[in-house]
């Protein structure tokens, strides 16, 4: 990866402002929103055009039009009648598919929130239809000083011969979030959807095993095979919390425990080990320790890592960069060992009541397992999913080999009673390990 630390000045000499267009304002929308005005700010960017089918209810219309900001309902039609360079999609998973698919047939370069898409048909058309690279993945993460030391230090065998990757942590979600209609399903409006911690909220760790686990500067690797146990608490049609274990084809493991059900947080925590070191970054990224001590890190831990990707994204657009910071064929490892996780489950266990309980915060509510924090921190510390750890609610599962996973039949999983036969797995695919 190219370095972070670009003059804006330069930047403005290098290339003129690129028209960009953004694919939906509220939520993560309105976030992207900030980074791009500070682009604007710089000269970078231009926000050309906007589109979200509320938009038209919203009091920001008048602000976005006061700006010379076009603004439309359907993003097919902000497409046509706008010259652009680039569009920002931060629309529901449900729809990445088809408005990628969208700009690839315009010739637009593409910054896509994360997860690129659910399914890894779905990943491998993208990639097919996207052959000059034009699309960004934004696992904003990736753009993390922390991260990128981190796989310096390992490509310079600081740690030795690399062993194990491990992650865990636990962000909250209460009813607020699940108030959006795609929020905790598995498909919406007859489109696959897949959310969970794993899948959305902190999907950027699952693809930061991926690179970390990459044997050269810029590479992701992917996963041999994978073993997870996915389950629900809240009355959700997909999964809020996950636990799983994979290989590599170098023999190196990594596990994952991810969750929305704690009613504290608990930072996230990325953990590699080596034949002669290990470095823990923690507390959400911001401290790092060693087997040797606390490290500071030369790279500015305080960039804003969200910041530098959208940076990032404009540079490569405008063709100052020559790769962006995630492709799509780079997120194939990360879809790999989340669509394989599901089918290991056997689909999505359900917790039973007696092992939860519900808080409240404010005028909302949550779910908490008790216990589930000493799990977390147990499978982080010892490598081993929750039915190993002893949890009175899990449930063992087996390995499955991820060399063919090619498509993955959502519907079949969906309703297979959350206990797949034999059969259905075999037909997802090729064969428990």
């Amino acid at each position: 990866m190219q370095g972070f630390h670009i003059d804006s000045s330069d930047a403005r000499r290098a290339y003129p402002p690129v028209r960009l267009a953004l694919i939906g304002v509220g939520g993560m929308g309105a976030y992207h929103l900030n980074f791009i005005r500070e682009l604007e700010e710089q000269g970078l960017v231009k926000l050309a055009a906007v589109a979200d089918p509320l938009l038209a209810a919203r009091s920001a219309r008048e602000d976005f039009e006061s700006r010379g900001v076009h603004c439309h309902s359907d993003y097919r039609d902000m497409l046509d009648r706008n010259e652009l360079d680039a569009v920002q999609i931060a629309a529901p998973i449900s729809l990445h598919f088809a408005m990628v698919k969208d700009c690839l047939a315009r010739r637009l370069f593409v910054n896509l929130e994360k997860p690129p898409v659910p399914l890894i048909q779905q990943l491998n058309e993208l990639i097919r239809l996207d052959r000059t690279i034009r699309v960004s993945v934004g696992f904003q993460h990736i753009c993390s000083p922390q991260i990128h030391a981190l796989k310096r230090w390992i490509l310079a065998g600081k740690l030795g011969v690399l062993r194990e990757i491990r992650i865990a942590g636990s962000w909250p979600r209460t009813s607020d979030y699940y108030a959006r209609p795609w929020s905790g399903r598995m498909a919406f409006a007859g489109e696959p959807v897949y959310d969970g911690p794993a899948t959305n909220a902190m999907a950027h760790l699952i693809h930061n095993v991926m690179f970390l686990a990459g044997d050269q500067s810029e590479s992701f690797a992917r996963p041999w095979d994978i073993q997870a146990e996915l389950y629900r608490v809240r009355p959700i049609e997909s999964y809020d919390l996950v636990c799983l274990r994979g290989s590599f084809v170098s023999g190196m493991s990594f596990t994952a425990s991810l969750s929305h059900v704690t009613e504290k947080a608990v930072p996230f925590c990325v953990e590699v080990s080596g034949s002669e070191d290990w470095v823990r970054i923690g507390n959400d990224g911001k401290t790092v320790e060693s087997s040797s001590g606390i490290h500071e890190f030369p790279d500015a831990p305080d960039l804003n890592a969200f910041s530098a990707y959208h940076r990032q994204f404009i540079e490569f657009a405008a063709g100052v960069r020559s790769r962006p910071p995630s492709t799509l064929q780079d997120c194939l490892g990360f879809i790999m060992a989340t669509n394989g996780a599901l089918v290991s489950s056997g689909g999505i266990h359900d917790i039973p009541s007696e092992f939860t309980r519900i808080y409240g915060m404010g005028g909302d509510m949550g779910y908490d397992v008790p216990g589930l924090t000493d799990l977390l921190e147990g499978s982080l510390r010892e490598g081993r999913l929750f039915s190993e750890l002893g949890a009175p609610w899990a449930v063992s599962t087996g390995r499955v080999r991820l060399a063919e996973l090619r498509t993955l039949d959502l519907e079949a999983l969906m309703n297979a009673d959350r206990a797949l036969t034999e059969e259905v797995v075999a037909d997802q695919i090729g064969g428990r390990a």
